[in-house]
């Protein structure tokens, strides 16, 4: 319930049902996991950043965990560690898709569009032996502000209905392409 309050733009009764769940079960890696998400959705990064250390101390083999800090630190524009996240997300889930789209992501919004591009030849690779959501393609393409790329690949994703579309309207990943009017009509 509480992710689906995320998707729909109520942050904050999203973390007050974050926290319930919490409280029920405390020692749940998932629970406390998604709360540092619900944080991140309303905009509390360091709350983000300080739930998933917590998480990684319940357990430190926890890749989503990794992955949440890294989009909360992408959001305080600390790149470096969010790299260092998404590095060892991946190390924990070799060749996920959507920790690689997540570090090509930042290393574009960083300035490092050598290494995007290299993540866009893996997901492309990773795509010809599994499926990969065309949704990841979208991330990459939007931190290179390769705006056209971006919103055909996320056409793509709401046409086979890609789980992760239903957090476009939060995804601080696509700020680039809030404005634009195919986005919009996505929305």
């Amino acid at each position: 319930y509480a992710l689906s309050l995320t998707a729909n733009e109520k942050p904050k009764e999203a973390v007050i049902q974050m926290e319930k769940s919490r409280e029920l079960d405390p020692l749940s890696t998932r629970i406390n996991a998604d709360l540092g998400m619900a944080y991140l959705s309303a905009g509390r990064f360091d709350e983000a950043i300080s739930q998933e250390q917590k998480t990684l101390e319940l357990n430190p083999r926890s890749s989503g965990a990794r992955w949440i800090r890294g989009m909360a630190y992408q959001q305080k524009k600390m790149f470096e560690l969010a790299v260092k996240d998404y590095q060892s997300a991946l190390e924990l889930s070799p060749n996920n898709p959507n920790y690689l789209a997540a570090l090509g992501n930042v290393y574009a919004s960083s300035g490092n569009k050598a290494e995007a591009n290299k993540i866009l030849d893996t997901l492309f690779v990773v795509s010809k032996r599994e499926p990969v959501s065309p949704f990841f393609f979208t991330l990459v393409y939007a931190g290179l502000n390769d705006k056209e790329n971006a919103l055909k690949w996320l056409e793509k994703a709401v046409e086979e209905k890609s789980g992760s579309v239903r957090y476009l309207k939060m995804e601080p990943r696509l700020q680039t392409l809030r404005n634009e009017p195919r986005y919009l009509a996505l929305m």
